[in-house]
């Protein structure tokens, strides 16, 4: 009877403790989490006549898969005399399912929010207006290990166990491609890339669901970081050749 519950107790153990990656997909995708855009660039007040319109922008969807995806890159369980010993290393494919808002849309219209701040020029997406500027999102990446690691031991009545999961540091990059034209006919052009690592995290006083939650969260607020970063840089360099070209 002893023997029986103690294996049942080990079962119960190592299926809290190790954490599948159905289980940790589900978790990352429980929730989609918010883009966030902080407008604290210098505002112009003053601004020329020109109004360039955003239509679109390019994005494979390839580059962001509906969901998240969780990859077993390494497993192992060691059941010793006494002592079970068991480890995971995961990879976590962050996907669309773990943003609130489409990317390209948010790309949009953040850039469209940010040159009507700091902008020398205006733009919208519905003006009929000789400037148009095209947008191509040529790589995305939200990636980042998850690693999980436990004992349990017993010596007849006695018993014991520990665990741990470490989510991150992911990475994550954008690049963005960007072409003005005038009058149908490209004039100015640039491609910027951002990549920005998310802290690791553990779980000292979370589930590990939580912890799995907060790793996709990390890693929509690195991306946030990336398009705010790829903005301003595309917007400083409109203000140069709309300053030189005008």
């Amino acid at each position: 009877m002893k023997q029986q519950t103690l294996l049942c107790l080990i079962v119960l153990i190592l299926t809290t403790a190790c954490s599948s990656t159905k289980s940790i997909q589900r978790a990352m995708d429980k929730r989609s989490h918010t883009l966030r855009y902080l407008m604290d660039t210098r505002p112009v007040k003053i601004k020329s006549p020109i109004i360039v319109r955003i239509d679109s922008v390019a994005f494979n969807p390839a580059l962001l898969p509906k969901s998240t995806t969780v990859v077993r890159e390494e497993g192992m369980y060691v059941p010793l005399v006494l002592v079970h010993y068991w480890k995971a290393q995961n990879t976590c494919s962050l996907g669309q399912s773990g943003f609130l808002e489409p990317l390209p849309s948010f790309v949009k219209s953040s850039l469209i929010n940010e040159i009507n701040r700091s902008g020398q020029f205006s733009a919208d997406s519905l003006s009929e207006t000789e400037y148009t500027l095209d947008l191509s999102i040529d790589a995305f990446e939200a990636k980042g290990p998850y690693k999980s690691e436990g004992f349990f031991y017993f010596l007849f009545v006695i018993y014991g166990f520990n665990y741990y999961d470490i989510a991150g540091p992911a990475m994550t990059q954008l690049n963005i491609t960007y072409q003005l034209k005038k009058n149908g006919q490209p004039v100015f052009s640039g491609n910027h890339n951002a990549k920005r690592e998310t802290e690791a995290l553990n779980k000292p006083n979370v589930t590990s669901s939580k912890l799995q939650e907060n790793y996709a969260a990390s890693m929509v607020e690195a991306t946030s970081f990336n398009i705010k970063y790829i903005n301003q840089l595309i917007v400083n360099d409109l203000n140069n050749f709309f300053r030189e070209n005008w």
